[in-house]
């Protein structure tokens, strides 16, 4: 579903805004609703060969412990003075209180926990630009860490990006994926950096 929301007021919903359901997109998608932000209700994913492209100006919110997951291509295509946002649902400062609760709660750090990038994504066409992602990596249990970007064997590039506020690492990868990163900013992550599983390199690298 594409639909065309315009001038619209969302308010004393259960959610504030257009929430998509789960599973895989299976065909060539745009998001480019301005109008309210896109709620994850729960895991989406990017089916294999397939294109999401999000557009200057979008607001993501993801249900708490909510994920992205990349097994085509992600196009964030933000720009400086729209960039797009990646965020908590709790996060009031865009688009309004979308999960309804007045000034019950606050974004905080690992509400939603990742956008990964898996080994079947499309290192080429994949590609993050002047976005702002914030209020990610939550973990699961004791021993289970994500990056707010997390990479299985997945190489795209993310450039004049801010992340922030992650719960655990900025950006994690495995030893088999080499992102292009250029000149994006890093800010209050518990690790504020490319952060590598441990593991052994098998290959000139």
């Amino acid at each position: 579903s594409s639909p065309k929301l315009k001038d619209n007021i969302y308010i004393n919903n259960g959610i504030n805004g257009l929430a998509l359901e789960s599973g895989t997109i299976s065909s060539e998608t745009i998001w480019d609703v301005t109008d309210t932000a896109y709620f994850l209700i729960s895991d989406v994913a990017v089916g294999v060969s397939r294109t999401l492209t999000v557009n200057p100006g979008v607001v993501v919110k993801f249900e708490n412990g909510g994920s992205l997951l990349v097994q085509g291509s992600l196009r964030v295509l933000g720009t400086a003075s729209k960039p797009v946002y990646l965020t908590s649902r709790q996060d009031d400062t865009l688009m309004g209180d979308t999960n309804n609760d007045g000034a019950a709660s606050y974004p905080a750090p690992g509400n939603w926990k990742r956008i990964e990038f898996q080994d079947s994504s499309d290192d080429n066409n994949s590609l993050i630009d002047h976005a702002i992602i914030r209020y990610g990596a939550g973990g699961i249990g004791c021993c289970t860490y994500y990056g707010a970007i997390t990479l299985i064997g997945a190489s795209p590039t993310v450039q004049n990006t801010t992340l922030n506020s992650s719960q655990y690492y900025a950006i994690r990868a495995n030893l088999t994926s080499f992102p292009t990163l250029k000149s994006n900013t890093y800010t209050n992550n518990h690790i504020n950096g490319l952060a590598l599983q441990g593991g052994t390199i098998s290959s000139n690298t």
